[in-house]
Formats: C-alpha cells, sequence, structure tokens
C-alpha cells in the first residue's frame, strides 16, 4: 500500500465513485513522542477539491503507553488559509493538528477497518500504535502542535476534539 497526501491520490472524478466505498486512515499527528490518525470506513470528497468528508471515523491518539481514541459519525477535512485541518462535524471541535502539507492517506480495506476496530476494543492499542507507525513512518510527515497555541492563527481559539483512555 502506498502512502501519499490524499489530494495526489484523488484523481480525476471517475475515480472518486470508486474510493468512496472505500477505508482509509490519515495521519493527523506526528510529533517526537506522539502519533494521532483518523480511522475511516468510508469517505467521500467534498464539495470543494480541498474538501475530504470521512464517514464513521475514530481519532486514535497514542503517546507512549498512553493511548486515547474519541468516535465520529463525520469529519470533515479541508484546507484553509494555507493549513490543513480536521473538524469533528457533530460537535464543531477541531482535531489536532493542522498543518501546511496534506495528511498523509493510507487506502484500506472494510477488513482492515474492522481488524483496527476490533484491536481497540480488546485493548490492543499498543499493536494498532505500531501497525500504523510502521506504515506511516516512510514518509516523513511531521507536525507541531504549538501551532494550536500560536495566538496568529485561529486554530488558538479552537475547541479541542475530546478524547477517552483506551486499552
Amino acid at each position: 500500500m502506498d502512502t501519499k497526501p490524499w489530494a495526489e491520490c484523488l484523481g480525476a472524478s471517475s475515480d472518486l465513485e470508486a474510493v468512496a466505498k472505500e477505508s482509509a486512515v490519515l495521519q493527523v499527528e506526528a510529533e517526537a513522542d506522539a502519533a494521532a490518525y483518523l480511522i475511516a470506513e468510508a469517505y467521500r470528497v467534498g464539495s470543494l477539491p480541498s474538501e475530504l468528508t470521512l464517514r464513521n471515523v475514530i481519532y486514535f491518539w497514542v503517546e507512549g503507553a498512553d493511548a486515547r481514541m474519541a468516535v465520529s459519525p463525520k469529519v470533515l477535512l479541508s484546507q484553509s488559509d494555507g493549513c490543513w485541518c480536521a473538524v469533528d462535524v457533530a460537535d464543531a471541535a477541531l482535531i489536532p493538528c493542522p498543518t501546511r502539507e496534506p495528511y498523509p492517506l493510507l487506502f484500506i480495506s472494510h477488513h482492515g477497518f474492522a481488524w483496527m476496530e476490533q484491536m481497540l476494543r480488546e485493548g490492543k492499542s499498543g499493536k494498532l500504535a505500531t501497525h500504523l507507525e510502521d506504515r506511516f513512518r516512510p514518509c516523513g510527515f511531521r507536525t507541531d502542535r504549538n501551532r494550536l497555541h500560536d495566538p496568529a492563527l485561529r486554530f488558538a481559539r479552537a475547541r479541542l476534539l475530546e478524547t477517552r483512555r483506551v486499552g
């Protein structure tokens, strides 16, 4: 499976219907010791070329042995003012971390999505974190959580998505 920015993966409109039924994982945070992923059962390109809507989403954040998650029926990814961001549509909550480059995207099967759900249900968040890290490490994606506190950016005023501890 290839890992690359999702904007590059989604080509001509004839390809869009085919990918609307696939599952996907996007890496939305990559710090020195922390990583976060959006694991989506399905996705669809939004009304603008820079929008992607994820359905039945698990936000999975891990730092060392600490793992947290949240579940959302719909997450909107978009680009605005030169930053890519993800927002839980139901709660209007920002999912850290905004970045200047598109979030890396990994296409997965529905079976892969079900396996990831199962890992979290069974408390095997460490196994899932290792699996995702191995797949996303080659892309070299990095974020800077400090951007969330920069008063010059609108993200500094955003309410962040609430998570609960897992596994």
